[in-house]
């Protein structure tokens, strides 16, 4: 992902660390993000060059099966979809070279 890092976010996950040069080129306001409001436990903690976004106290998986839905992981993307890569390269190597994705 990291040939595509002037296009876009590559995602999110449990923690978050979007830079001030980075939301300026993709048009985020970190104030607002940092404002909130956030539920599910998301805290957002402003750096001097960053905004840090915590979708959590721990990380987690979720697991479907038992009901548990990452809801503070779905809340953070959500926030930041629009600024993810529209369109990923593929990852070099076999799966790229041969089409195979097993």
């Amino acid at each position: 992902m990291a040939w595509d890092a002037f296009d876009g976010l590559p995602g999110s996950g449990w923690l978050t660390l979007v830079g001030n040069v980075a939301a300026d080129r993709l048009r985020l306001d970190l104030a607002a993000l940092a404002a909130g409001p956030w539920q599910h436990g998301v805290k957002a903690t402003p750096l001097p060059h960053a905004l840090l976004l915590e979708a959590g106290p721990a990380p987690v998986l979720g697991d479907l099966n038992r009901g548990e839905f990452p809801w503070a992981y779905a809340e953070v993307a959500r926030r930041l979809a629009p600024a993810f890569v529209k369109e990923p390269a593929p990852f070099w190597g076999g799966f790229r070279d041969h089409g195979d994705t097993l």
